[in-house]
């Protein structure tokens, strides 16, 4: 009797000490930290605040200090989600897009706990950035559907931060701001839009760099009413060039003719697929006609771009490496 006494006492204690055993986690689902009872609150405070803009966004720049040790700080902006650091483990980069004064309101915790938050203002516009707040873009959901003899080519970006847009370039064309959403862009041309159309993207308003993909119809039906025909800027752009490249596909030498309009410095950039550029030329084109040749011969077989600048117009080309 005393034995199966002792027993219960020892199961009892158990679940007692299990109920004290809690654990955080953070936004992905995984433990975290684990403490028994209540969790430990540091004292929080802020720290590094600053305030800065570039091509028409404003970035916020907030950190924390008292966290401890395996700790990481979350916030909310404008009473908006918790989000985890994504400066370290204690600050965070905030974008908006202008350069209002308005102030935007921070709060701050340990992640994954019920800490009472500490809570901060900042106030735009601030400085100059020293350098333009690029992110990472890349294609996504790239679509082309042909309607009554007008094909629209679909194509969007992802990579854009808080309060940025997209600005693209179809065919060496003008800028043109994202009219789906705020990174995507629909485009169209008149018939069955076999041949690729170029495109181009970049942040809205910045010297960030561009990535460059291309897209050829005609693809399935669209729905809904006929579309409008707008093709941006191709037309001027080509009368301006006069641009001729051959062969194309092509194994070793590529010639480039073009009609320059006074004497200046052209610049020629070779990009892969992904927009990393492998290669950059100035050279000296006088007014009237020009042939230049570029030797492709030592690069791996595939789909790159050529890009032209001349006369303060651009010219992209798309280029087919083959093999031998």
């Amino acid at each position: 009797m005393k034995k199966y006494f002792i027993l219960q006492l020892l199961f009892i204690f158990c679940l007692s000490a299990k109920a004290q055993i809690s654990y955080n986690y953070d936004a992905s689902g995984n433990r975290i930290k684990r403490t028994s009872g209540v969790v430990t609150c540091p004292t929080l405070s802020w720290v590094n605040a600053s305030v800065c803009n570039s091509g028409g966004t404003t970035k916020y720049h907030a950190e924390v200090s008292g966290l401890t040790a395996g700790q990481t700080a979350e916030f909310s902006m404008d009473g908006g989600a918790w989000t985890p650091a994504n400066i370290g483990s204690n600050g965070i980069d905030y974008y908006k897009p202008g350069t209002s004064s308005t102030p935007v309101s921070f709060q701050a915790r340990p992640q994954g706990t019920s800490c009472t938050p500490i809570s901060g203002a900042l106030s735009g516009p601030g400085s100059t950035c020293g350098t333009p707040i690029c992110g990472t873009l890349n294609w996504i959901n790239a679509a082309v559907c042909t309607t009554a003899g007008v094909t629209k080519f679909h194509a969007e970006v992802s990579g854009l931060v808080t309060g940025q847009v997209a600005e693209f370039s179809m065919d060496g064309g003008a800028w043109t701001t994202a009219n789906y959403g705020t990174n995507g862009i629909d485009y169209y041309k008149s018939g069955a839009g076999s041949t690729p159309v170029s495109f181009e993207a970049r942040i809205k308003s910045t010297s960030c760099s561009s990535i460059y993909g291309s897209l050829a119809g005609p693809g399935g039906s669209c729905s809904g009413a006929r579309m409008a025909v707008t093709e941006m800027g191709v037309a001027e752009s080509k009368e301006n060039f006069k641009l001729k490249a051959y062969p194309n596909p092509v194994e070793h030498i590529m010639s480039f003719e073009f009609a320059a309009l006074n004497d200046q410095q052209v610049e020629l950039n070779l990009l892969n697929v992904s927009g990393k550029k492998l290669l950059t030329k100035n050279i000296k084109a006088n007014k009237g006609f020009n042939k230049i040749q570029l030797d492709l011969g030592t690069y791996p077989s595939g789909v790159y771009f050529v890009t032209f600048y001349l006369n303060q117009k651009r010219e992209n080309i798309r280029v087919v490496k083959s093999g031998e």
